[in-house]
């Protein structure tokens, strides 16, 4: 195993540990497993086909960015291969990301670097969503954010997340509208011979392709509207949620505090990832739900663990049916393992 595979995995191991501890400390676990037994389960399915339908939004949103691509592709194509690399994430953190358009690009005869060109431009536009959601909620309900995540600071907010969002949306911006990386590659590669920079410069070239959205203007608006169903639909099970478990006293919650709730526990995934986000999404949501509304652990952790079970199961059987469908179509298990490892 290489080195900094090691050194990935002991690192979420440590996040993990951490993570459970901090999630179970003090908690009556029985109490917690209770009060999930009493749960609305007809309430909990309502959440299924609103996440599937989240991910259908998602892969149409990443057909959207590359509607300029030479080659032409089904929504089906996109949504197994978005699928495919959710399950990854909740084996191996990230692992997906790269799954993903490796997967795509196989499937769909679009090259891997305009692939994950594609894939960086999708997660920057996240990003930027999510600072903007950070934005809203500490403008209207800045003391619930400073409640449910005391040490999110302002530093925290510019240095942790807005600086490297940043310097991406530079690095894409280069790429998307110039063509200076391209040729400061080819001077530097040129004493290695021609074949070398042609390669290197056809990977460029793919990137340039993957960010072909940010130069058309006229789709700008159909990513952003898709943009916003898609972030809708991930506040709506999180809202049907809340009204499925047997709080005492009564919690009465709204959709905006639904939203704010997705905000933090997207903080917390963002920057401690796990595997699955296991840990670090209970105790989030468990923040949220005892900082904010006065809620006891064992039934905030209750609704941390039912949000998680849904929404990552979800994403897991679905992700393994996608894979199974298109390892039939020809992609191999083995392929899988490859992209993971490169």
């Amino acid at each position: 195993m290489r080195a900094r595979h090691v050194i990935r995995v002991l690192l979420a191991t440590a996040v993990l540990i951490g993570a459970l501890w901090w999630v179970l400390s003090g908690v009556n676990l029985s109490l917690t497993f209770s009060i999930i037994g009493q749960s609305d389960v007809i309430i909990i399915l309502l959440c299924v086909p609103i996440i599937l339908l989240s991910h259908v939004v998602r892969a149409s949103r990443w057909r959207t960015m590359l509607t300029e691509s030479s080659q032409s592709f089904s929504l089906g194509t996109a949504y197994n291969a978005v699928m495919i690399g959710y399950a990854a994430n909740t084996i191996v953190p990230r692992s997906g990301e790269v799954i993903r358009p490796w997967v795509f690009a196989k499937r769909s005869g679009i090259s891997v670097s305009t692939s994950l060109a594609s894939v960086i431009v999708e997660r920057l536009l996240d990003v930027l969503t999510l600072l903007l959601g950070i934005g809203l909620v500490l403008l209207f309900e800045g003391a619930q954010l400073s409640a449910a995540i005391p040490s999110l600071s302002t530093d925290v907010i510019t240095y942790g997340m807005g600086l490297p969002a940043l310097v991406l949306a530079v690095i894409v911006a280069i790429v998307a509208f110039t063509d200076a990386g391209q040729r400061v590659v080819t001077q530097l590669l040129r004493p290695l011979g021609p074949r070398v920079t042609t390669k290197i410069v056809s990977v460029l070239d793919g990137l340039h392709r993957g960010t072909s959205i940010l130069r058309r203007p006229s789709l700008w608006l159909r990513a952003i509207v898709e943009t916003i169903l898609l972030w809708s639909l991930y506040i709506l099970p999180l809202y049907i949620l809340l009204q499925a478990i047997p709080f005492q006293p009564e919690l009465h919650t709204t959709f905006l505090d639904a939203a704010v709730m997705l905000v933090i526990i997207s903080v917390g995934v963002t920057i401690a990832p796990t595997p699955g986000a296991l840990g670090i999404y209970q105790g989030f949501a468990q923040a949220a739900l005892v900082r904010i509304h006065g809620v006891d652990d064992s039934s905030a952790l209750a609704f941390g663990v039912l949000a998680w079970v849904v929404n990552y199961g979800v994403a897991l059987l679905a992700g393994g049916l996608s894979a199974f469908l298109e390892m039939r179509n020809g992609l191999s298990w083995s392929d899988v393992r490859e992209s993971s490892t490169s």
